[in-house]
């Protein structure tokens, strides 16, 4: 039976998770967002890449410390994220949904701006998607830098919508087939070692902070870590 949980992302700094394109006349790199609500989010496809490269991370240090079962980890790994080049018979076991702000909140934010919009002229705050958007975001711009004057290069600045720190993200994790407990305490040690995400990550942008937490959104990452420890032989703690 498949087995629900999530993926929950603390944003520690600002983070930009773009979409690839901008907005003409107002920001060159924008982030990803509900294109009803407003509301900034962290799509699929993003979480499993930055897990992946996670994953491949972890796999390569088991290899290099020559560590029990090695077979048994890349198994595990194949499990999570799938083979490259696979086919069906490869593919990934898990599902990770886009990791958007809590449901409370994005339920209260479509309730205001559904009674917003039949009391327009009434309305003292303004909750439209615009307006969401720029609540939850801000605007970095900068520009290269000629090496020889020190002075700003023409035409090289830029502007980039950035999330703000302190929002927390859940991203929706579902089981196609029932996982191992080898291949859980690998998710867990994989969620656990991700600490940037978006553009910017290598110079300290996106430090976020990342939990596995279970259907009732309870952590249960600790549990999972303690069973990748052991696995490898190490104390339980």
């Amino acid at each position: 039976m498949p087995q629900d949980m999530y993926l929950s992302i603390d944003l520690l700094t600002a983070a930009m998770p773009g979409r690839g394109d901008g907005v003409a006349g107002l920001v060159d790199f924008e982030v990803e967002h509900d294109a009803d609500t407003g509301l900034p989010l962290i799509k699929s496809r993003t979480i499993k890449g930055l897990l992946v490269d996670e994953c491949s991370n972890i796999l390569f240090a088991l290899r290099a410390q020559n560590a029990p079962q090695e077979s048994e980890w890349h198994d595990s790994a194949a499990f999570l994220f799938g083979k490259p080049g696979a086919f069906l018979s490869g593919s990934s076991q898990v599902q990770f949904g886009s990791a958007q702000l809590h449901a409370d909140l994005r339920d209260a934010v479509k309730y205001a701006q559904a009674v917003a919009s039949d009391h327009s002229s009434a309305s003292v705050f303004r909750v439209d998607k615009k307006s969401v958007l720029e609540s939850l975001t801000g605007i970095r711009r900068r520009s290269s830098t000629d090496d020889s004057s020190g002075c700003p290069e023409d035409g090289s600045l830029r502007s980039a919508r950035l999330i703000l720190r302190g929002l927390t993200f859940y991203s929706p994790v579902s089981f196609d087939s029932k996982p191992s407990q080898r291949a859980l305490a690998l998710l867990a040690a994989t969620i656990r070692s991700l600490k940037y995400l978006g553009s910017s990550r290598n110079r300290g942008m996106g430090f976020c902070d990342c939990k596995l937490l279970d259907n009732t959104f309870k952590d249960t990452g600790e549990i999972y870590l303690n069973e990748f420890a052991s696995l490898l032989g190490g104390p339980k703690s």
